[in-house]
């Protein structure tokens, strides 16, 4: 056997070093969070599509037109924290105020409850500026659509997917 040969590739293959797999575990520990707080994000926004896609879905009353669309998440109205989900739509009808809520009322009621948590679900016709919502970014435009005789903003409120949506997400803090 010749002792001058060169030694195979299998003898020449090393081991990460300390210090690679040190900064790989790093970088882990420092990117999950991070990752994991993307993702929540993405999943309360479409949890805030999904209630306004279910607004959106419902039928509109008699010579009701749907105009426009918007959705939500994060910590909304009031104080303290916890996310809020809002699907909201504005409407142009005809129809009194009363008359809509009236029939939306009657279309809440026709909700699976067990998407809702702790609340019945009610949906909300406003006409004007309501001063619950008018601290929304993004709902502003449709506020002052809604100054107009015949347009009404409808809105419902959403939950959390689960109680780990509602922690995770820095918009609700």
């Amino acid at each position: 056997m010749d002792m001058t040969a060169a030694p195979s590739r299998t003898t020449l293959r090393r081991r990460p070093n300390g210090w690679l797999v040190a900064v790989v575990v790093v970088v882990a520990v420092i990117l999950a969070p991070v990752i994991g707080g993307i993702a929540i994000s993405a999943q309360n926004d479409a949890a805030a599509d999904a209630v306004k896609n279910q607004l959106v879905s419902m039928p509109l009353p008699p010579d009701t037109q749907l105009v426009d669309s918007y959705s939500r998440a994060g910590k909304l109205v009031g104080n303290g924290n916890g996310m809020q989900y809002l699907g909201a739509m504005l409407i142009q009808s005809h129809l009194p105020i009363a008359e809509l809520e009236s029939y939306y009322a009657q279309q809440a009621d026709t909700l699976d409850e067990s998407r809702t948590s702790e609340y019945p679900t009610t949906i909300n016709v406003r006409q004007g500026d309501s001063s619950q919502l008018q601290d929304i970014r993004g709902l502003s435009g449709l506020l002052t659509q809604s100054d107009q005789s015949d347009r009404f903003l409808v809105y419902m409120w959403g939950d959390a997917p689960s109680w780990l949506h509602e922690d995770w997400d820095l918009r609700g803090h």
